[in-house]
């Protein structure tokens, strides 16, 4: 052994590494820290990336979630009773919802052929006619106090100067939504297996929870099933009724652009409380510029009581009191909801507060249990 093999410098500079670390060891913490610093610096263009495919996953759940209750009715009634006359055979589970799944998509295609081309001439005119339109109500407007002239006359400039360039902006976002086809595809097959296979998810879900919390849960998914039923089937039959009634009377009353008017109304009817109104506003000015004030007042008169009816009659009996909200908190769950997801959140906001207000219910119910346990 040398006289300097011992000396401090040598343990720690030797032909194997630096300190105690070998050369291995120092590469692979060079790596790590290179991938680190690579991923910090694409940081924000790839949470943007994921971020943005996770809003296409929620609107592609949330849309399958919707179909699943369009297809369950017709799934049930045809997997529940004989396939023909009194025989025994049924069919089964998966053939119903798969039967069901293509009959609904063939019939929504069929009504977009349908009014695809006189829709798209409808709106051409439109928004051709739409400055004309504007100046007639801007005429009647003259006639108000001065203060509520100025605030309509500022809202109806507005409206004619944006109003092209925000469908031009929809036009551009529609076209955005190609990258995230794979999400849109898989709305029919969420769909089909949240109709099909609905109790065999649900065990599943029950395989993460604890057994004492998994009766609670039990009531907690029946009451969410309840809340959505009665919500999606009643709001597709209300702007159904509403586009119908619109497009119908307006036809009869010989406005132009009966078809997209009426698609327009049923379209907002969607958005509790305030929709009505919006798909109100565009309706009454186009009978105004048409048939005058008389006819524009009857418009009004008629959408107030059709607004009346649904809301004391039709929302009872095909919503019932499973959506138990005070107004407020719809308002402000619609605030929310655009603010964070646009229309889709103002469409999906109340069902989510009212399934928000269920959870509050039962963890009450299942910290309750919980006490009584102890």
């Amino acid at each position: 052994m040398s006289e300097d093999s011992g000396r401090p410098e040598d343990r720690l500079i030797g032909p194997r590494g630096v300190g105690g670390w070998t050369y291995r060891r120092i590469a692979l913490a060079a790596f790590i820290v290179a991938l680190v610093a690579a991923v910090a610096w694409r940081a924000p263009e790839s949470l943007g990336r994921f971020f943005a495919h996770l809003n296409a996953l929620i609107v592609a759940i949330t849309l399958a979630v919707i179909l699943a209750y369009v297809l369950k009715p017709l799934a049930d009634s045809i997997s529940d009773h004989p396939f023909w006359g009194a025989g025994k055979f049924v069919l089964p589970r998966w053939a119903a919802t798969l039967f069901a799944l293509v009959t609904t998509l063939v019939a929504i295609t069929l009504v977009g052929v349908m009014i695809a081309h006189p829709l798209a001439l409808q709106v051409t005119r439109l928004l051709t006619d739409l400055p004309r339109l504007v100046q007639v109500a801007m005429h009647y407007a003259a006639q108000m106090p001065e203060q509520w002239r100025n605030v309509l006359g500022q809202q109806a400039s507005a409206l004619a100067a944006t109003l092209p360039e925000r469908l031009t902006k929809g036009a551009t976002a529609a076209v955005g939504l190609l990258p995230y086809l794979v999400e849109l595809l898989l709305v029919p097959v969420l769909a089909y297996y949240f109709v099909a296979d609905a109790k065999n998810l649900r065990q599943e879900c029950f395989t993460f929870l604890p057994r004492r919390a998994q009766p609670v849960t039990a009531r907690l998914l029946g009451d969410f099933g309840k809340v959505l039923d009665g919500y999606v089937r009643g709001q597709l039959i209300l702007c159904l009724i509403a586009a119908v009634v619109v497009t119908v009377g307006l036809t009869i009353a010989r406005v132009d652009f009966a078809v997209a008017l009426g698609l327009f109304a049923g379209l907002t009817r969607a958005i509790p409380i305030i929709g009505p109104v919006f798909g109100a506003v565009p309706i009454v000015i186009v009978v105004l510029g048409q048939l005058g004030v008389t006819a524009a007042a009857v418009a009004t008169a008629l959408f107030a009581a059709m607004h009346v009816l649904e809301s004391k009659l039709l929302m009872p009996k095909l919503i019932g009191d499973r959506v138990n909200l005070h107004p407020v908190t719809v308002i402000v769950a619609l605030l929310v909801g655009k603010e964070w997801f646009g229309l889709l959140g103002m469409l999906v906001a109340t069902p989510i507060a009212a399934l928000v207000k269920v959870i509050i219910l039962h963890s009450r119910e299942y910290a309750t249990s919980l006490r009584g346990e102890d």
